[in-house]
């Protein structure tokens, strides 16, 4: 472990994402940048409690106040049930899909599984508003829908 005054260097990225402090003398990043990313991740659970069966719910969940990008979005179930079970997912930038296809999750899907969906719009600006979308088409036994997604926010809120 290098004493407090020892000058470590960094050739490659390093995830400091479970630091809770990072201190650095103010004149040690002279000839580099220090880039930090800014992951925010929102999850909606449609006003459904774990034991409740899934229905068609699309809901607010995030105003934009900045420009950012889409990084990932998941959905599933806390349980898939035992028999047919089709409960579609989509998340939507103000009024349009921002996915190449709706996540289905089905009975053959494992319990509590993040399912991801395939993104095919990834820029938000602000003011533009994200909803996600829960369409329950035949919800037999299952329970829980949720879904998740990160955006990097790349500019400052305003």
């Amino acid at each position: 472990m290098p004493t407090e005054d020892a000058a470590v260097y960094f050739t490659d990225v390093v995830d400091m994402s479970n630091s809770t402090n990072v201190f650095y003398k103010g004149s040690s990043i002279a000839n580099g940048s220090l880039a930090v990313s800014n992951i925010q991740q929102y999850t909606q659970n449609f006003g459904i409690v774990i034991a409740t069966a899934p229905s068609n719910k699309e809901l607010t969940t995030l105003v934009c106040r900045s420009a950012g990008t889409l990084q990932y979005v998941y959905a599933g179930l806390f349980d898939t049930g035992s028999a047919t079970v089709a409960v579609d997912f989509d998340l939507l930038i103000n009024t349009s899909s921002a996915l190449n296809a709706v996540i289905r999750v089905d009975d053959g899907d494992a319990d509590r599984a993040n399912l991801v969906g395939s993104l095919s719009t990834t820029a938000v600006t602000a003011g533009q508003v994200i909803t996600c979308k829960c369409i329950a088409t035949t919800a037999n036994n299952s329970t829980g829908p949720f879904m998740t997604f990160g955006i990097l926010w790349t500019a400052t809120a305003s």
